[in-house]
């Protein structure tokens, strides 16, 4: 079951955050969208992270890469690159 409170939590958040910057709202929406139509397959809990992050990007911290930017690798255990969004091969220059 939906909780209330945390929905009208989320919308007032989202109005204040649009209201600051209106592609902040934008963006909030399409995540909403693309988690059902292209995302459907992505965990729930890193929409929710990706959502939070729009909404309250002081909470979250910086932004977190999955994968590698420039080749797709995914970016396990390197902190450095997870923060920094590219592998150490692409980095160097080593990457495809």
């Amino acid at each position: 079951m939906l909780d209330e409170k945390m929905v009208q939590e989320f919308v007032e958040k989202l109005r204040v955050r649009a209201a600051d910057d209106p592609a902040v709202g934008r963006d909030v929406i399409e995540v909403l969208i693309s988690s059902y139509v292209e995302d459907k397959d992505e965990p729930a809990a890193e929409i929710a992270k990706t959502l939070c992050e729009l909404l309250e990007p002081e909470r979250i911290g910086p932004l977190l890469w999955l994968t590698c930017k420039l080749c797709g690798t995914r970016l396990d255990d390197d902190d450095d690159a997870k923060e920094r969004g590219t592998c150490s091969a692409c980095l160097f220059g080593k990457g495809e």
